[in-house]
């Protein structure tokens, strides 16, 4: 995966407003799969929402060994609607499907927005109250509010909204916002024989972590 793959990887996800600072710094699949949050510090990417989206999408690129061929950018006959197949759903599918619903009026508010499948479906904090924000929904249109939660629940399943009820109902919970700034806690190592600070570069640093069984590097 080159850069122009990244860029447009950045597309897909509706995240376009760092397509410049990736070129900028020629991030390819390689540099992406271990992107760690002291490179977002440096790349002065720190909203915490799009850090989050970030991370889900390198999730899902990771699982299908960075092939671009696993994105679905529109609708298709007999689509499955099942998670496995949302996940690969990129910002405008997910438009889509806005409009499927009868919602067109706001899905254009999902441009540059970071909302694509994989960050509905593997982000358990991501809930339909988020989406409504996200869309621009007035508070006080409730039924129309209740009509996308309702759509959103029966469109992810049974499976991934326990995941998130799960999530929501720990003490420690706090919803993710679309305007909170990420904090960074920076790790430095002093070597003293050397004299140079060396930066440790831990699992939980990566921003989206490693799991599973290695697999081959993207190329």
């Amino acid at each position: 995966m080159d850069v122009h793959g990244v860029l447009q990887w950045l597309d897909d996800t509706g995240l376009v407003q760092y397509k410049q600072i990736f070129s900028k710094n020629c991030i390819d699949g390689r540099m992406l799969h271990r992107l760690t949050t002291h490179d977002l510090n440096a790349l002065h990417i720190t909203n915490e929402y799009h850090i989050y989206s970030l991370r889900a999408g390198i999730k899902l690129l990771r699982k299908y060994n960075f092939n671009q061929n696993c994105f679905v950018r529109r609708e298709f006959v007999d689509e499955p609607m099942t998670p496995e197949n949302i996940a690969c759903w990129t910002v405008h599918r997910v438009m889509q499907w806005l409009e499927g619903i009868d919602l067109s009026e706001y899905a254009s508010h999902l441009r540059a927005s970071g909302v694509h499948g994989a960050f509905l479906v593997f982000e358990p904090k991501f809930n339909a109250e988020l989406l409504a924000t996200v869309l621009a929904i007035p508070h006080d249109r409730s039924l129309l509010r209740r009509h996308l939660n309702a759509k959103f629940k029966q469109f992810l399943g049974t499976e991934v909204m326990h995941e998130k009820r799960v999530i929501e109902n720990r003490p420690d919970y706090t919803p993710l916002s679309t305007t909170t700034k990420a904090k960074f806690a920076v790790k430095m190592n002093l070597n003293i024989f050397k004299k140079t600070h060396k930066y440790e570069i831990e699992s939980e640093d990566f921003i989206a972590p490693m799991e599973g069984q290695p697999l081959s590097l993207p190329q």
